[in-house]
C-alpha cells in the first residue's frame, strides 16, 4: 500500500512577493508625488530661492560698480530659471508646472521661452530699475512678480522707487 503525502502547502512563492513589493513600491511613490503637490513644495522653493536672488543682486548691485541683474526665464524643459547677468551663471530655481507672470502699471505678462524678465538695480539707491515691455521699446516699473502652480498662488509685492519687496 502506498502512502500518499497530503502536506499543505500555504507559503508563498518569490515571484508573488516581488509582485507585490513592486506594487507596495508604486503605490508608494505615488504617494510622495502627491503628498509633493498638495503641499506645494515646488511653488514654494521656487519664491524662496527667488527671493533669495532679488537680496544677492541687490546687494551686489549697491556694493560695486557695474549693474549686476538677474533674469527670470521659462526654459526649454518648463522649468523656472534665474541667470545672474553679470556672471552668466544659471540656476534652476523651479520645477516644470509654474507659471511666472509680471505686473507693470499698463499690464500683465507672462515669462516663458522667448519673453524674459530681468530685474536691476540703481547703484546709489537700491531701487529697481525700469523693465523691458515685450514688443516694445518702452520700459515700466514691475509692480509685481506672481508664481503659480495652478492650485496656488504666490505674488511677491515689488516696490520701485526703494527696491524693497515683500509676499501679498
Amino acid at each position: 500500500m502506498v502512502k500518499h503525502s497530503t502536506s499543505d502547502q500555504r507559503g508563498l512563492s518569490l515571484i508573488e512577493i516581488i509582485v507585490v513589493l513592486a506594487i507596495i513600491a508604486v503605490i508608494g511613490g505615488g504617494s510622495l508625488i502627491s503628498l509633493s503637490l498638495i503641499t506645494g513644495q515646488n511653488i514654494k522653493s521656487c519664491y524662496k530661492e527667488l527671493e533669495g536672488y532679488m537680496e544677492e543682486t541687490r546687494i551686489r548691485a549697491m556694493s560695486r560698480d557695474g549693474s549686476p541683474s538677474m533674469e527670470i526665464s521659462i526654459g526649454a524643459d518648463g522649468a523656472v530659471y534665474v541667470t545672474q547677468t553679470d556672471t552668466a551663471v544659471t540656476t534652476k530655481i523651479g520645477k516644470k508646472g509654474l507659471t511666472v507672470k509680471y505686473i507693470t502699471p499698463s499690464d500683465t505678462y507672462t515669462v516663458d521661452e522667448t519673453n524674459h524678465l530681468v530685474i536691476g538695480f540703481e547703484h546709489s539707491t537700491g531701487a529697481f530699475k525700469k523693465v523691458d515691455i515685450p514688443s516694445s521699446t518702452d520700459k515700466e516699473y514691475c509692480n509685481a512678480i506672481v508664481l503659480s502652480d495652478g492650485q496656488r498662488e504666490y505674488t511677491m509685492k515689488l516696490v520701485p522707487r526703494t527696491g524693497k519687496y515683500y509676499r501679498e
